[in-house]
């Protein structure tokens, strides 16, 4: 609640859901959820930090919370040569990013373990990957899987938006159940207005 927050706190969210999609269920939830924290507690700093070039639209109400990961641009000339050395660049330019974003809390849309020195919150939606690995028998199913685990593991705080992602998460990675909180989500509006 906005009552146990400590006044001044920061918390910095990956964008990483804003990468992975223009207008889905979660990234409407973070569009709705940063101005309502916000209006709750006027003394929280918010820092949203998205990767340019990412498929997702951003909400404009959250623009001033952005802080931009910077990246080598996909466009840059001659991309023959760039595309072999940019991965690497903009993973490092990432890490140096998340070093020096200091941050009260950590918060991953989308199963992000950046070196932060903060607790750690990782929100868990659902285990499709898990629970149907044959639907994805791919370098990329292994490579999320990986990365979903990495994160849970990682994270002082798995949130979970139901009892049965819970059970799945208890069950599927191994997670200890007090690290674990059950946060449903539901529809919501935020009001205009102060």
């Amino acid at each position: 609640s906005a009552g146990s927050c400590v006044e001044g706190m920061r918390i910095l969210i990956d964008g990483e859901i804003f990468s992975w999609q223009r207008a889905g269920g979660i990234s409407r939830m973070y569009c709705r959820l940063i101005p309502l924290l916000l209006r709750m507690d006027p003394t929280l700093e918010i820092v949203l930090a998205v990767k340019r070039g990412g498929i997702g639209q951003l909400d404009e109400a959250l623009l001033p919370y952005v802080a931009w990961i910077p990246q080598i641009p996909a466009s840059i000339r001659p991309w023959r040569f760039w595309r072999k050395i940019a991965p690497s660049i903009n993973r490092a330019l990432a890490s140096f990013f998340w070093k020096r974003n200091r941050a009260d809390l950590f918060v991953s849309t989308y199963y992000t373990t950046p070196p932060v020195d903060c607790p750690r919150i990782c929100v868990v939606y659902d285990m499709t990957f898990e629970l149907f690995p044959e639907s994805f028998e791919n370098k990329f199913g292994d490579q999320t899987r990986a990365q979903n685990k990495r994160a849970v593991r990682n994270a002082d705080c798995v949130i979970c938006i139901s009892e049965n992602t819970k059970r799945d998460v208890l069950r599927l990675l191994g997670v200890a159940e007090s690290k674990c909180r059950v946060v449903p989500l539901a529809g919501f509006d935020v009001p205009a207005g102060p």
